[in-house]
C-alpha cells in the first residue's frame, strides 16, 4: 500500500518504540540479570510480531523505523543545506559592511555586486530545491509555527542524527525555504551589500580623482593646492583607512617632502641675516686682519653656495606655488649676503686705512727724534771745538780733530739708525 494509506501518527509511535528497542538492544551487554535479558528479548519479539500484523493489515510499512529514517535523511539534508545557505548569504562581504572605507579594491566591489546579482537570480530556484526536500507528513501543521513531529526528533536522537536543537531554529529554517521570516533578513543583507558597494564605488572614484589631482599638483610644485585637495577630500590623515589599491601614503609622503623642502629654504633664508651678523662680529673681534677677512670670505662663500643650491631648486618649478613661497625669501637672502660682502669690504678698507695712517704717524715721529739727535750731536761737537780752540797747541787741535772725526759720525749714526 501507498504510504498515504498508513496511519501516520501510529507509524511514528511504532517507529519510536523500534528506536528505543534498538537503543536497549545496543546496551544488552551491560545487562547482568537473566530476567532483564529475557524481558528485553521478549519485548523485541513482541514488537516485531506487532509490526508484522499491522503491516499485513496495511496500516504500517514492514519497517516503520526504516521508513522514518529515509525521511529523516531528507529532513536532515534540508536543515543542513538551508542553514548553510542562510549563513553563507549573511556572511558574504561582511568586510564591505564593516567599516566606512573598508580595505578593499575596486575589483572586490564589482565582485560583490556580481555575487549579489547571482544570489538574487538563483535564490528562488535554490529555495524551491530546498522545499522539495520537505515532506508535509514530517511537520506538525503547515502554519508559521510548524515544527517537526516530536517522534521524529526522538528517532533522530536514538539513531545518532543531529537536528537543530532549538525548535525556533527549526521553524525559522522552514519559513526561510518558503520565503518568509529570516528570508527577509537575507534579502535585506543582499540589498545592503548592493547599496554599500555602489556607494563605495562612488567614493572610490572621488578618492582616486582627489589623489590624482594632488599628485599632479605636487609634481608641478603646487604644494598648497595639493594639501587643500587632500584636506577637502578627507585624505590628509596619515592614519586614514582607505581602499587597498589607492596610493594614499605615497601622495602624502611626496607632499610632505615638498613642504619640508620649502620650509628648509625659507628657514635658511630667515637665518642668513643672523649668520652674516655673526661673521661680521667675529671679523671685527679679530681686529679686521687680512687673515680674519679671508676666514669671513670663506664662510660667506659657503652661505652663497647653499643659497645658490636653494635658488636652483626653486628655479626647477617656475611659476609654481613652491616658487612663489620661496622666491621672496631667496631674494631677501641674496640682498643680505650682498650687503654683508660690502660691509666686510668697507670694514676691511677702513681698518687698512687706519693702519696706514698709524704707521705714517709713527714714521714721522721717528724722523723728528732722529733730527733732534743730529742737532744735539752737532751742537756738542761745536761747543767742544770752541772750548778746545781757546787753548792753542798741537795737542788740543789733535784732540779736537779726533773728537770731530769720532763724535760726528757717532751722532750721525745715532740719528739715522732707526729711520
Amino acid at each position: 500500500m501507498s504510504e498515504n494509506h498508513w496511519d501516520e501518527p501510529f507509524l511514528r509511535s511504532v517507529a519510536v518504540l523500534q528506536a528505543q528497542s534498538q537503543f536497549l538492544e545496543a546496551r544488552t551487554a551491560k545487562l547482568t540479570d537473566l530476567t532483564d535479558m529475557q524481558s528485553q528479548r521478549r519485548l523485541k519479539a513482541d514488537l516485531a510480531d506487532y509490526i508484522r500484523a499491522h503491516a499485513a493489515a496495511g496500516t504500517l510499512p514492514r519497517d516503520p523505523l526504516k521508513e522514518l529514517e529515509n525521511r529523516l535523511q531528507s529532513l536532515m539534508q534540508f536543515f543542513s543545506e538551508t542553514k548553510a545557505l542562510h549563513t553563507e548569504i549573511l556572511d558574504s562581504h561582511k568586510l564591505i559592511l564593516g567599516e566606512v572605507v573598508p580595505p578593499v579594491s575596486e575589483a572586490d566591489l564589482h565582485a560583490a555586486l556580481r555575487l549579489v546579482d547571482i544570489w538574487q537570480e538563483n535564490l528562488p530556484a535554490q529555495l524551491e530545491s530546498l522545499r522539495q526536500k520537505l515532506n508535509p507528513l514530517d511537520w506538525d501543521g503547515d502554519g508559521m509555527d510548524a515544527a517537526p513531529h516530536p517522534e521524529l526528533l526522538v528517532c533522530a536522537r536514538n539513531l545518532g542524527h543531529k537536528f537543530p536543537e532549538r525548535r525556533s531554529e527549526q521553524i525559522q529554517l522552514r519559513l526561510f525555504a518558503h520565503g518568509r521570516a529570516i528570508y527577509a533578513e537575507a534579502q535585506e543583507h543582499l540589498i545592503k551589500v548592493q547599496q554599500t558597494a555602489h556607494g563605495l564605488l562612488a567614493l572610490y572614484s572621488e578618492h582616486w580623482q582627489a589623489l590624482d589631482l594632488a599628485a599632479d599638483a605636487v609634481s608641478k610644485g603646487n604644494h598648497i593646492s595639493a594639501e587643500k585637495i587632500l584636506n577637502e577630500a578627507g585624505l590628509a590623515n596619515k592614519n586614514i583607512k582607505g581602499f587597498s589599491e589607492l596610493p594614499y601614503r605615497l601622495i602624502q609622503d611626496e607632499l610632505a617632502a615638498l613642504k619640508a623642502r620649502a620650509s628648509a629654504i625659507v628657514d635658511f633664508c630667515a637665518s642668513l641675516s643672523q649668520l652674516c651678523e655673526t661673521v661680521l662680529n667675529r671679523f671685527n673681534g679679530l681686529a679686521a686682519t687680512p687673515q680674519a677677512k679671508y676666514a669671513a670670505k670663506v664662510e660667506l662663500k659657503t652661505f652663497k653656495q647653499k643659497l645658490d643650491a636653494h635658488a636652483t631648486q626653486v628655479a626647477d618649478w617656475p611659476g609654481s606655488e613652491f616658487e612663489l613661497h620661496c622666491l621672496p625669501s631667496i631674494e631677501c637672502a641674496k640682498r643680505t649676503l650682498s650687503w654683508t660682502h660690502k660691509q666686510l669690504n668697507a670694514t676691511a678698507a677702513t681698518a687698512a686705512t687706519a693702519a696706514s695712517a698709524a704707521a705714517a704717524a709713527a714714521s714721522a715721529e721717528k724722523r723728528l727724534q732722529n733730527r733732534a739727535r743730529l742737532v744735539m750731536g752737532i751742537t756738542v761737537v761745536i761747543i767742544i771745538g770752541v772750548i778746545w780752540a781757546i787753548y792753542p797747541g798741537f795737542v788740543y787741535w789733535s784732540f779736537f780733530w779726533g773728537t770731530c772725526f769720532f763724535a760726528v759720525p757717532l751722532f750721525t749714526w745715532m740719528a739715522f739708525r732707526e729711520r
